[in-house]
């Protein structure tokens, strides 16, 4: 179980970390995205009652992120201070909801409300794939490197979705069909990860990395705490 959970875990802290650095000019990034998470996570399992809960970012927090970065540029306010003022209010409300036993009106929802909201995520998981790979041919040094990522992406969603289907398929024994379903697509991302780093892949061209800092530092060198 914390095989298969690391893997899930992870992945969202690299891709919109990944994107937030990029999006926010460096202010937060892969290190902030992964201390907060692994902070959050720790106590929603101890106070919570729900522990196979996953508490991360999602397209949602990416897409307030990056709005709340453009407001706070083009009305000159720190956008650290801001984003550090809105979760704190955020978790008032959420408190005083929780106290009010708000929850109760969920009923109120229809299917139609979690099929808007899912199909929200879904469209926003897109639009940042489709504009990272539009962003690869506008910044490459030549067409071969966007092409490169073009291939190196479809390749490694069309093996995502052929291992995750294998558990209804009829070959081999159910046993290894649940683990092939289970851990095949982080084993298929390391594989092309790996395979991008090999000789021959580099000399078709050059593929961009995860903007990482050298040492164990939060974004722009700051301190963790924000004034």
């Amino acid at each position: 179980a914390i095989s298969f959970l690391w893997f899930p875990c992870l992945a969202p802290v690299l891709a919109f970390g990944g994107t937030m650095a990029v999006l926010t000019n460096g202010a937060m990034g892969v290190p902030e995205v992964l201390i907060s998470r692994g902070l959050c996570g720790m106590l929603y399992a101890c106070l919570a009652g729900q522990p196979m809960t996953f508490v991360g970012p999602t397209g949602l927090t990416l897409a307030f992120t990056t709005a709340l970065y453009a407001y706070c540029s083009s009305m000159a306010v720190p956008f650290l201070a801001m984003y550090s003022w809105v979760g704190l209010w955020t978790a008032a409300l959420l408190m005083f909801a929780s106290l009010a036993n708000l929850s109760g009106l969920i009923r109120y929802c229809t299917r139609f409300t979690e099929d808007v909201f899912n199909s929200l995520l879904s469209f926003n998981y897109l639009s940042e794939a489709f504009r990272s790979l539009r962003a690869e041919f506008v910044t490459a040094a030549d067409v071969g490197s966007g092409l490169l990522s073009l291939n190196c992406a479809v390749l490694t969603a069309w093996f995502c979705q052929l291992t995750t289907s294998f558990r209804s398929k009829r070959y081999l024994s159910p046993m290894l069909r649940e683990a092939i379903s289970d851990f095949g697509p982080p084993l298929v991302i390391l594989s092309v990860t790996f395979a991008s780093l090999s000789r021959w892949m580099r000399a078709l061209g050059t593929l961009s990395r995860l903007p990482m800092p050298a040492t164990a530092s939060l974004g722009l060198g700051r301190p963790l705490l924000v004034n």
